[in-house]
């Protein structure tokens, strides 16, 4: 919140600055009023401002282009060598198989 780390049981007031990682993507939002009771997720939109910059959003989905590689239906899981060879056409930050 505005900058520095908070408890997740902290109150939420009007008009605070919330940084939030999810994933790859570093998402700002904006408290513009405050509920008295819980409401569904397509109504959050209405009480909060998305200050997420486009290029946050371009960012996120130009790694979910980037990183797909195609693999015919019914020929499983990348060989050692196959796997090495996607990270070495990605570079060392592809993801890494757990």
């Amino acid at each position: 919140m505005n900058g520095e780390n908070v408890k997740p049981s902290r109150d939420i007031k009007v008009g605070e600055i919330y940084t939030v990682q999810l994933s790859d993507l570093l998402k700002t939002i904006k408290v513009t009023t405050l509920l008295s009771s819980r409401v569904g997720a397509k109504e959050v939109s209405n009480y909060i401002e998305d200050l997420t910059t486009e290029d946050e959003y371009k960012k996120i989905t130009g790694l979910k282009t980037t990183r797909f590689v195609f693999r015919p239906r019914g020929t499983g899981r990348p060989t050692k060598k196959e796997r090495r060879d996607i990270e070495e056409w990605f570079g060392n930050d592809a993801p890494k198989e757990n």
